[in-house]
């Protein structure tokens, strides 16, 4: 029933292989279901202990899929601890986290509403009376954006002028409200370090096995304690990696920044000064 290439990467994992056939087995049975499939790295690999397990359901129409979900608090699956509906992150999505540790995304879909591309990769679990081939093949096919630098000037722009707020959040003491805001500038920084690799995005997830040590060492000190001399610090930082940044899109475009050197170097020694 359970096609053995869904559980793969689960082999040596033999608690998230046995709840991941409970729960596959459990909505097989369900008169609603259709069809199952996995994702994340239960799909791509790289799974450990702490993995999650993400399963879809793929309901017979919009109907059922209300139908099976009025009926979620009653679900037979024991050995959950806690469940939530996660609905704030999309519709028909369920949180539960199983013993002994187990993460597990439940997510139910129609034929007609599958999930996109920049979800995947899938894996096909089941099928019970419909084909997913076509969205497959779609779904799995390589998937890269290429870094868009349209907004990069602005950003530039924005990294300075939230320096500068900052600035004001130390100097007026509010040290707690600065731990908090300074995300928004390693927000830029992030961005540019995805697209200076060639990459959309900023992706976190399992920095340290990508290779980007340097990176982290060098971003340490911009993930301060909630101290005077430590958000001093952590700007005088942000601004000397977004510094070495510029060069490099300097050597990539012929960039005509709006933030003028005397701005630069009075907000540098506002900080330096504080």
């Amino acid at each position: 029933m359970i096609q053995s290439e869904a559980l793969k990467y689960m082999k040596n994992l033999p608690q998230h292989n046995e709840l991941c056939k409970k729960i596959l087995n459990f909505f097989y049975e369900q008169p609603e279901v259709v069809s199952a499939f996995v994702s994340g790295t239960c799909a791509s690999g790289n799974m450990d202990e702490y993995s999650d397990l993400d399963l879809g359901f793929v309901c017979t129409s919009e109907e059922s899929k209300d139908k099976i979900w009025a009926r979620r608090f009653n679900w037979p699956l024991s050995d959950w601890f806690h469940r939530m509906d996660a609905d704030h992150v999309k519709p028909y999505f369920i949180i539960y986290l199983f013993e002994p540790h187990i993460h597990v995304d439940v997510s139910f879909y129609t034929v007609e509403n599958l999930p996109p591309q920049a979800g995947g990769p899938y894996e096909v679990a089941y099928n019970k009376s419909v084909s997913l081939d076509s969205w497959l093949k779609k779904v799995n096919s390589p998937y890269k954006l290429s870094p868009d630098w349209s907004n990069v000037i602005h950003e530039e722009e924005r990294f300075w002028t939230w320096v500068h707020a900052s600035w004001g959040h130390v100097a007026r003491g509010e040290y707690y409200e600065e731990v908090h805001f300074i995300a928004d500038i390693r927000k830029i920084i992030h961005k540019w370090h995805a697209r200076l690799n060639g990459e959309d995005n900023f992706n976190m997830r399992r920095l340290e096995q990508r290779g980007e040590t340097q990176f982290i060492e060098a971003m340490s000190p911009s993930f301060p304690k909630p101290n005077r001399k430590e958000m001093k610090k952590a700007l005088l930082n942000l601004i000397q990696i977004h510094k070495l940044q510029r060069k490099e899109i300097d050597k990539l475009f012929d960039t005509q920044w709006k933030t003028s050197q005397k701005a630069k170097e009075k907000i540098t020694n506002l900080i330096m000064d504080v």
